[in-house]
C-alpha cells in the first residue's frame, strides 16, 4: 500500500484551488483530488484549527474515525459487497427509525 504524503495532496488539489473546492462547513473546507497515477483520493477534508471550536471538532472526528471498524482500514481486501451491507443498514435505520443495535 502506498502512503499518501501531504505533498502529494497538495499536488492532487492543485494546491488546495477553488475550483477543486466541494464544500465547506463550520470549521473545515473539503476538496476533491487525484493522484498523479490517476487513483481518486475521494473527499480531503482541511480544518481550520483557528477557528473557535476547530480543534475540538477536528478531536472529534480523529476520535469517531478511530472507533470505526470498517474493512477500508482493517488491510483486507475491498470489495464492493461492504457498501452494500452498509447502505442497508443506512436504509433499515431510515425506515424503521432504529438504530441497528437498539433494545427496543
Amino acid at each position: 500500500m502506498k502512503i499518501i504524503s501531504y505533498k502529494d495532496i497538495i499536488k492532487a488539489t492543485k494546491e488546495f484551488s477553488s475550483e477543486n473546492l466541494v464544500g465547506s462547513g463550520s470549521f473545515e473546507d473539503v476538496y476533491k483530488g487525484t493522484l498523479e497515477f490517476e487513483v481518486d483520493l475521494g473527499a480531503i477534508k482541511v480544518f481550520n484549527l483557528n477557528k473557535h471550536g476547530g480543534p475540538t471538532s477536528f478531536t472529534a472526528e480523529c476520535e469517531a474515525l478511530n472507533n470505526i471498524r470498517h474493512q477500508y482500514g482493517m488491510g483486507g481486501p475491498i470489495s464492493t459487497k461492504g457498501d452494500t451491507y452498509s447502505y442497508g443498514v443506512v436504509l433499515l435505520e431510515m425506515l424503521t427509525g432504529m438504530r441497528p443495535r437498539d433494545e427496543k
